[in-house]
């Protein structure tokens, strides 16, 4: 039997979430934290938030207290998706270490520069952190022209691959017989550009025990400000979804089930957890920036948030709202696969 290679983070059994839905509460809370990059990835879905921080990010002491409160509404991993480079933020660490301290795994999404070093790497590994490594490309002129970032950078991505691999060696867990959870994973984007060098990429990541999970560029804002880019990185006629043979080549090399969703194919955030940009706003996926902006952590306990959210929510294997056009905020209801009790409860473990 094939083995089932989980993100740990994500890899918790379906009763863990309907636990925690019934009860009211999340099992993911995704955080964004600076926006500061290094990179400027044409394709990227945060490109107009880039680099731009306002005063009223949150302080380290409200992020604090967010963590609490999620906690406490039964959140078992904190999800770091990354507006801009996580490792950037000045309260990276100190963020890292308040969720670790509460219980929490933390989920980092890195392009593998920023401020890491191998030191910084195995602090994450040591405070309970799994990575989710962004791996498009081995080419220099990659990063330079799509990446626009510098040689130095480039280097430091080599380097620092090296490095994540050895002190990330040996982290994964069994589960069971043919299932394993792996604190570090190779994540992908696919272009009609780098297409050819995915073989090779697998190759490697196979060789390092490195699960590997590819997604077909994207077409979301930057592909209509830029629709002869997204002809060439994306669909050849303009169409809205990539191109058939970007996503067999990305469904043949996949050795990961999925970077963000539960084992039965839920998108764990959108379904089961809640997410919170920067500056408290909450939006219903770390892509769906539409939705921001009905509730902000600020203004609003989070346990009246989760309650408002849980009596919306899709859930539905495979279902994702950025590929569902029909949806507007405030989401209108629909179908729930398990009732909800609108008294929202206390349900962390002790």
């Amino acid at each position: 039997m094939k083995t089932l290679n989980l993100f740990a983070g994500y890899h918790f059994p379906m009763s863990v979430y309907r636990k925690t839905f019934e009860a009211g509460g999340i099992t993911q809370l995704s955080l964004d934290f600076s926006s500061t990059c290094n990179y400027r990835c044409d394709w990227c879905f945060n490109g107009s938030d880039l680099n731009n921080d306002g005063d009223d990010i949150l302080t380290l002491s409200e992020r604090v207290l967010l963590l609490e409160d999620a906690r406490a509404l039964g959140a078992r991993t904190l999800v770091v998706p990354g507006t801009g480079e996580p490792t950037l933020d000045p309260y990276f660490r100190e963020t890292i270490e308040a969720a670790h301290e509460r219980g929490l795994i933390s989920v980092v999404y890195t392009n593998l520069t920023g401020r890491v070093d191998e030191n910084l790497l195995a602090w994450m590994r040591d405070h309970g952190v799994s990575l989710g490594v962004k791996l498009d490309s081995f080419k220099e002129e990659h990063f330079l022209e799509r990446y626009h970032t510098t040689k130095k950078q480039y280097g430091r991505f080599i380097s620092n691959l090296k490095s994540a691999i050895q002190v990330y060696r040996n982290t994964a867990v069994k589960l069971g017989e043919n299932k394993v959870a792996h604190r570090i994973i190779a994540n992908s984007v696919l272009t009609r550009e780098n297409m050819d060098e995915l073989p090779a990429i697998a190759q490697y990541c196979e060789e390092v025990n490195l699960p590997l999970f590819v997604r077909p560029v994207k077409a979301v804002d930057w592909a209509k400000e830029q629709p002869s880019l997204w002809k060439l990185l994306g669909n050849r006629d303009g169409g809205q979804n990539p191109e058939k043979e970007l996503t067999e080549l990305a469904n043949e090399h996949n050795t990961l089930f999925s970077p963000s969703s539960t084992e039965e194919n839920h998108c764990a955030i959108f379904s089961f957890g809640l997410t919170v940009k920067n500056n408290g706003d909450v939006q219903l996926c770390p892509d769906h920036h539409a939705s921001r902006g009905e509730f902000n952590v600020r203004k609003n306990s989070l346990s009246e948030i989760v309650g408002s959210m849980n009596a919306r929510r899709k859930i539905e294997s495979g279902y994702c709202i950025m590929l569902d056009q029909t949806h507007a905020p405030p989401i209108n209801p629909s179908p729930r696969l398990f009732p909800v009790k609108v008294s929202v409860q206390k349900v962390a473990e002790e």
